[in-house]
């Protein structure tokens, strides 16, 4: 007899517990990623913020920097580039007007009251930027999907009175906006922001540091002797400078043959002329070049080192060689580079009739000479000049080779001033007019704009 199997039971199912912990470690973690992740997103999305920002704020200082550099330097075009006609204008002249009789800078509007503002946009490889004259900023956005910063600028009168009329004379401010694309509302005065865009606003207040920081008192001033073989004409009808013809520290003959000179009115002609000097002689030089360099009236004039003045941001560098800058030459360097002392390596050749500087735009020319000889002057041609002439004189005093000298066959007039850094000697019959208000314009309109200490900010 076979024996019966019952049926087996079915078996508990088993792990629901498991599961339970297995789901909520997933939920944990995914919590905790979520958590982490979330970090990381503002962490990617304020340093998103913070890359737009530094760029803004880097292009806006890029502003500064570009509207200084313009302003010491000479004529431009529409495009901001330097030019070569005389007709367009400097960089300084199309946005600020310097008051030539007290320095006060004011900032220039266009003819019909239009706000002035410079602009550049980056091209990834360059700037492009537009300078206009009498309207609105003209720009295109470059096309692609990189970042192309830009930046607006602007000038502002400091320290303004009730007339909005400058009480500071010779200082005033940039403001530049920066920002991460063109976008006038994002770069025009005041701005704002375009969305998810970077957008910063910087100034500094610059001033003007003069090229002439002391205007002679005298149409000539010789450090040393006057030669008695040139038949000059020299007059100062100035009351304020007292009528001072000729000053020098050792030997000025007013009674030599062929030689005028005329003061202000009641004052004898021989008493307006100042020989034995002293205080030309006064020894200024920079340390370690010893006491016998005529440099002392160099830094009595300008305030400055020779070196130091020559590597100014405004001052141009010519270079004349040995036959010397001509007349023509130098007349077109000052009508490009108004504002600017010209700084000539060699001599200067007035060798045509040309008119070299004007009342309204007076030329400063350092003439050094060569390495073998002091500087001169060498007139064939009666050109007519309008500023300071400064001969410089490399030769040590107890130099026995002559100085400085004047050579003219044609009677050159310069209205302004002369001064000679060693004994002036030469032939010939150049008249030397004293003119108070071109030097006073050259002391309070021309040099170079320099950053004020302290002047900086990125607030309103």
């Amino acid at each position: 007899m076979r024996r019966r199997h019952a049926p087996g039971r079915a078996g508990r199912q088993r792990g629901l517990a498991a599961l339970v912990v297995v789901t909520v470690l997933f939920i944990v973690t995914s919590l905790v990623a979520a958590y982490t992740s979330r970090n990381l997103v503002f962490e990617q999305r304020t340093a998103a913020n913070q890359y737009r920002s530094t760029q803004a704020l880097e292009a806006a200082e890029a502003g500064v920097e570009w509207a200084l550099a313009q302003l010491n330097s000479g004529v431009i075009t529409a495009n901001c580039q330097p030019s070569t006609n005389p007709a367009q204008t400097s960089f300084r002249n199309r946005y600020l007007n310097i008051d030539g009789s007290d320095g006060r800078i004011t900032p220039r509007v266009g003819a019909s009251g239009t706000a002035l503002w410079p602009s550049c946009v980056s091209s990834g490889s360059g700037w492009t930027c537009d300078c206009p004259t009498d309207a609105e900023p003209n720009l295109t956005a470059p096309t692609g999907s990189d970042v192309f910063p830009a930046f607006r600028v602007r000038f502002i009168t400091v320290a303004p009175n009730a007339g909005g009329l400058p009480t500071r004379p010779g200082v005033v401010r940039i403001e530049s906006n920066g920002c991460t694309r063109l976008d006038n509302g994002c770069l025009n005065f005041p701005s704002q922001a375009a969305e998810g865009e970077g957008r910063a606003t910087v100034s500094v207040l610059v001033a003007l540091a003069s090229a002439l920081p002391s205007k002679p008192a005298a149409p000539l001033t010789v450090r040393g002797n006057l030669a008695d073989t040139l038949a000059l004409s020299v007059s100062n009808g100035d009351l304020a400078s007292g009528g001072i013809t000729i000053q020098a520290s050792g030997t000025a003959n007013p009674n030599a043959t062929g030689r005028s000179i005329s003061s202000v009115p009641g004052a004898p002609p021989s008493r307006s002329v100042i020989a034995g000097d002293t205080t030309l002689t006064a020894n200024a030089n920079p340390p370690g070049l010893g006491a016998d360099l005529k440099t002392g009236l160099f830094t009595q004039t300008f305030n400055a080192w020779a070196n130091s003045y020559k590597d100014q941001a405004a001052t141009l560098v010519v270079n004349c060689g040995d036959a010397g800058c001509s007349a023509t030459d130098i007349r077109n360097k000052a009508l490009l580079n108004p504002g600017r002392p010209l700084w000539l390596q060699g001599h200067l050749l007035l060798d045509s009739g040309v008119e070299i500087g004007s009342a309204s735009a007076p030329v400063l020319l350092l003439v050094t000479g060569n390495a073998d000889a002091a500087a001169s002057v060498t007139a064939t041609a009666a050109a007519a000049v309008r500023g300071l002439i400064y001969l410089q004189d490399r030769l040590v005093v107890n130099s026995t080779t002559p100085g400085n000298s004047w050579t003219d066959s044609a009677g050159v007039t310069l209205q302004g001033a002369l001064i000679s850094e060693g004994d002036l000697g030469g032939t010939g019959s150049p008249t030397f007019a004293y003119d108070a208000a071109i030097l006073n314009r050259l002391r309070l309109a021309s040099g170079s704009f320099v950053r004020v200490p302290g002047g900086w900010k990125d607030f309103k």
